[in-house]
């Protein structure tokens, strides 16, 4: 055996002895992309990874509370709630005039761009009421007409069963449901907007770039190509967390998007209140809080 050879060895017997996976192993138990779980990770703060002989590690005990914990927040949509995000993100690019501008420039947003921004937000909302529905039995109900939304509330009526009778209300708490691609970490308002709502939650959604060719890959001028256009069946979707808005107060707007592992992601334009997947609240007892609160 040479010493290339020890030392591999040696660092296996540590792993086991010690239960720590290499970031690839973890990665690979995972069965998510290596740059969305090191984003989780190096970036968003979900686990922390260490430092042995060189290496990244992390807890396989952390790491399986980690997934068990994902999982439960984990939300599947089907081909309705993606038709009823399309429908209103066309209805509002037909509807909404200014805002198929793109924010801080002149340019109109091209339409296929627009409806996977507008659709994304609406496919969030659809996956919290969702996860509350599902793990929680409590039902809200969320806006798909263009000229009922209102800035700051994403939830316009909570439903209850009562005696054998559906009872309806509005919401007490202002929510607003942030929604992003499902390799981002961040929850971030602007400076200016911060008092608009009491709270706010993250949803990742994992829209494909490709969704409207998937859709329409049956389409017979399509015949030739189908083949190679993946079908789309449902939509994942993962409800990170939530924070409440005295909490991204006390941390302070900021002008630089930072890490959990201290560097700057991003130069911002204007200053904005950014919490950090990490940072959220997600445990069982904080959703019933705010569920309570709603």
């Amino acid at each position: 055996m040479d010493k290339h050879e020890a030392f591999e060895l040696g660092f296996r017997l540590t792993l086991m002895v010690f239960g720590y996976l290499t970031l690839r192993e973890a990665v690979q138990c995972c069965g998510i992309p290596e740059n969305y779980f090191e984003n989780y990770v190096f970036k968003g703060g979900e686990l922390k990874a260490r430092k042995i002989r060189g290496r990244w590690m992390m807890s396989e005990q952390e790491l399986d509370q980690w997934k068990k914990n994902r999982d439960f927040r984990l939300v599947k949509l089907d081909m309705e709630d993606y038709f009823r995000a399309f429908n209103f993100a066309a209805k509002q690019f037909y509807m909404s005039g200014p805002a198929v501008v793109e924010w801080g420039k002149t340019k109109r947003r091209e339409v296929g761009e627009f409806l996977f921004d507008q659709m994304g937000g609406k496919l969030g909302e659809l996956a919290f009421r969702k996860f509350l529905l599902d793990r929680f039995g409590v039902e809200i109900r969320v806006s798909f007409e263009v000229e009922k939304e209102m800035p700051g509330q994403d939830i316009f009526e909570i439903v209850r069963i009562e005696q054998g009778r559906e009872v309806s209300r509005s919401p007490v708490l202002k929510v607003s449901i942030k929604t992003t691609k499902m390799q981002n970490f961040n929850l971030w308002v602007v400076e200016e907007g911060i008092d608009l709502s009491d709270a706010y939650v993250l949803c990742r959604v994992d829209l494909p770039l490709d969704h409207l060719l998937r859709v329409f890959r049956e389409h017979e001028k399509l015949s030739t190509v189908r083949d190679m256009i993946p079908e789309l069946k449902e939509v994942e979707t993962e409800v990170v967390g939530f924070t409440w808005k005295k909490d991204l107060k006390a941390k302070g707007a900021t002008m630089k998007m930072v890490g959990a592992n201290g560097k700057v992601v991003q130069e911002l334009r204007r200053p904005q209140y950014v919490m950090l997947s990490g940072e959220l609240r997600k445990a069982t007892g904080d959703w019933q809080g705010l569920i309570s609160a709603l």
